[in-house]
């Protein structure tokens, strides 16, 4: 493959190449397509997980309400992936002792 492509002249930029010659380079890569992601999540991705707004999840990660939660540069917040199952295992411990404080008032 890496003949044909050395064979197109300069300055072409698109390239046609034959399925079976692609495949035969590709032979032995291993396919990521169904890996999972590593990266961590943005603030609006992790909005989106838990139905608020990126506003509301700024506010958490500031106040430190969500675990791991770091800025990237300084500027943009990102949570890690495993922070998720944490603050979800958080927020049910908050909702539990919401209905506690609830019965102990009655």
């Amino acid at each position: 493959m890496l003949a044909y492509v050395r064979g197109v002249p300069e300055g072409q930029e698109m390239v046609s190449l034959p399925r079976a010659a692609i495949l035969r380079e590709l032979e032995g890569v291993a396919d990521t397509s169904e890996a999972e992601p590593t990266a961590d999540y943005t603030l609006v991705e992790f909005a989106a997980l838990f139905q608020r707004s990126p506003v509301t999840v700024r506010q958490w990660c500031a106040r430190g309400e969500v675990p791991g939660a770091y800025k990237l540069q300084n500027l943009d917040w990102r949570i890690p992936r495993a922070s998720v199952s944490r603050y979800r295992e958080l927020q049910q411990l908050g909702k539990q002792r919401v209905s506690v404080a609830h019965l102990l008032r009655r």
